[in-house]
């Protein structure tokens, strides 16, 4: 997994009194899992039906599928 997935997408740093970085601060989900949830809120929103039965194995798939799709982007913008 590149260095990219990993980053955290909203990264923000502590300033000192005269606005110079004292620390920096990373956390939030990273660039992967935004992607992942985006790709799984357009899946779910185009209604991609699957024919796997039980929720579970419904649910997984797309909880799969949406991590493929957000790694294929990553390394495709790592390129």
């Amino acid at each position: 997994m590149s260095d990219l997935a990993n980053r955290p997408i909203y990264p923000c740093q502590e300033l000192n009194g005269q606005g110079q970085p004292i620390m920096s601060m990373e956390f939030g989900i990273t660039l992967r899992q935004h992607y992942a949830g985006l790709a799984m809120q357009g899946l779910l929103a185009h209604g991609v039906q699957r024919k796997e039965t039980g929720e579970a194995a419904y649910a997984e798939w797309y909880a799969k599928t949406s991590v493929h799709i957000a790694d294929a982007l990553i390394a495709e913008l790592s390129k």
